[in-house]
């Protein structure tokens, strides 16, 4: 099995791996010193606990539909709770 990890780190907070031959993305975040999944809901977005509005579309970034995937991060960026994260920062 060939996994290529891509990482997205915040204080090593998450993880994103990207398991190309099996055609799958995992997202993993650390609470209570434990990696739980984060497990996308109907539409297979991924949607992070840490940044809102960071969105990901998983089938679109297996079939590397990146205009796609760009679609969904823009909604995610526009949506109330990013707005709300930004005042925040």
């Amino acid at each position: 099995m060939t996994i290529v990890p891509i990482k997205l780190t915040v204080n090593q907070i998450l993880h994103l791996v990207w398991h190309r031959l099996e055609a799958a993305i995992d997202w993993w975040i650390l609470q209570d010193d434990e990696y739980i999944p984060l497990v996308s809901d109907e539409p297979r977005l991924i949607r992070s606990q840490m940044f809102s509005g960071l969105w990901l579309s998983i089938p679109a970034m297996l079939s590397g539909e990146m205009a796609l995937v760009l679609s969904h991060l823009q909604a995610g960026i526009n949506s109330p709770a990013h707005q709300v994260f930004k005042q925040e920062l």
